[in-house]
């Protein structure tokens, strides 16, 4: 078993890096990001393959802090609502499935950039 970087890591996060160096160059851990809450995508998957991928994205657009609805497009909107409730959709999904979770976070930061009218590191 590969030793964690984090000395104080849970077990689940040992058996996830185990899992994780033992599957490297053996397999292919397919995933797909949801994009928004309803998870069209994953439904559609296992319509056409009867099995859900292992690794999940999720889209934490919803806790931007600077979303206007009054100068958001009706898309942005739209996505910003249907991602509503994700974190919690993915803890969910993780605990019932025992799946691999990312987060996809990204914030809407183009008006901070413009802003400060330097560079934007993350």
């Amino acid at each position: 078993m590969q030793n964690t970087v984090n000395p104080n890591a849970t077990e689940k996060a040992k058996v996830l890096l185990n899992f994780l160096s033992e599957t490297a160059g053996k397999a292919i851990i397919t995933g797909q990001h949801t994009q928004t809450n309803p998870m069209e995508g994953i439904d559609y998957i296992k319509s056409k393959t009867g099995k859900e991928p292992l690794l999940r994205g999720f889209e934490m657009l919803a806790y931007s802090p600077n979303i206007n609805d009054n100068d958001a497009s009706e898309a942005c909107l739209t996505e910003v609502y249907e991602n509503r409730n994700t974190m919690e959709t993915a803890l969910k999904w993780a605990k019932a499935a025992g799946g691999i979770v990312t987060l996809n976070i990204m914030f809407a930061l183009a008006n901070l950039y413009l802003a400060a009218r330097k560079s934007l590191t993350v």
